[in-house]
């Protein structure tokens, strides 16, 4: 145990601005170790909030640290339940949506669907329709989810225990990238990268140290750039169809006021 001083939290921008630190290069860092902590290491934080996250300006290497308090809660993912994470994030990214649907089933079972989503809602394209995303918008959806769909769920609970504090963990994490500014490309690009190295540490090794073979760096340098390219891909994707969905809706709205009267 040790006294850290000069400890700022990690979402406080102004304070961040006058201690010369860049908030995106401290958003980076924090997306890096919440990727890193859950997709190649498997041991989760359970309490990653603006109270037991700060920075400081690195002692020896300039820039910012990263300071995380309070240890006394963790998840452990089974390795299995970390492979199929990480191969998860790779289908969602690389688009391919039978792998996507089966690793969601074996994952979260009658929920599966709504799995993609939890990681990002860039992935609720090819796992919703667009009626069903305008009604998990509203709230409406959930009414989809049958009893039996539920108790299904609710049997494999104790199982999926370290997956929903995992989740949990995440949720804190985005909410301070969120008050960071950090864009949901940036975000979706570094886990895709942790979850390739999650499923080889020698591509992990390279990231981290850049030290390795020469065949793994050629590896990992083919991987961030088919990861880069689809990231962006699907950002246009994004645009494309949500111009379609607002579209949609503004087309449904009035059709279903007229129904009504």
């Amino acid at each position: 145990m040790e006294f850290a001083e000069g400890l700022m939290k990690v979402n406080n921008i102004s304070a961040l601005r006058q201690a010369n630190l860049d908030p995106f290069q401290v958003a980076s860092l924090l997306n890096e170790f919440s990727c890193d902590m859950i997709l190649v290491h498997g041991f989760v934080h359970g309490d990653p909030h603006s109270g037991n996250v700060y920075v400081r300006p690195h002692p020896t290497e300039g820039g910012a640290e990263l300071v995380v308090l309070d240890h006394g809660l963790y998840h452990t993912l089974a390795d299995e339940v970390r492979t199929k994470l990480c191969k998860l994030w790779v289908s969602c990214v690389s688009k391919s949506q039978e792998e996507k649907r089966r690793l969601s089933e074996e994952l979260v079972g009658p929920m599966y669907k709504l799995l993609p989503t939890f990681l990002s809602s860039w992935f609720a394209i090819g796992s919703l329709t667009l009626e069903e995303a305008a009604e998990m918008r509203s709230g409406r959806y959930y009414s989809r989810i049958s009893l039996k769909d539920a108790t299904d769920f609710l049997a494999g609970m104790e199982e999926r225990k370290s997956l929903l504090g995992m989740f949990h963990s995440s949720g804190y994490t985005r909410s301070l990238l969120q008050d960071l500014a950090y864009p949901e490309q940036e975000r979706i690009f570094r886990c895709a990268l942790s979850a390739e190295a999650g499923l080889d540490r020698d591509l992990f090794k390279v990231m981290r140290t850049g030290e390795g073979t020469t065949s793994t760096k050629l590896w990992f340098a083919y991987l961030y750039m088919r990861v880069l390219f689809s990231v962006y891909e699907a950002r246009i994707r994004i645009f494309v169809y949500g111009s379609v969905y607002w579209a949609y809706r503004l087309v449904a709205w009035p059709v279903s006021k007229v129904k009504a009267s």
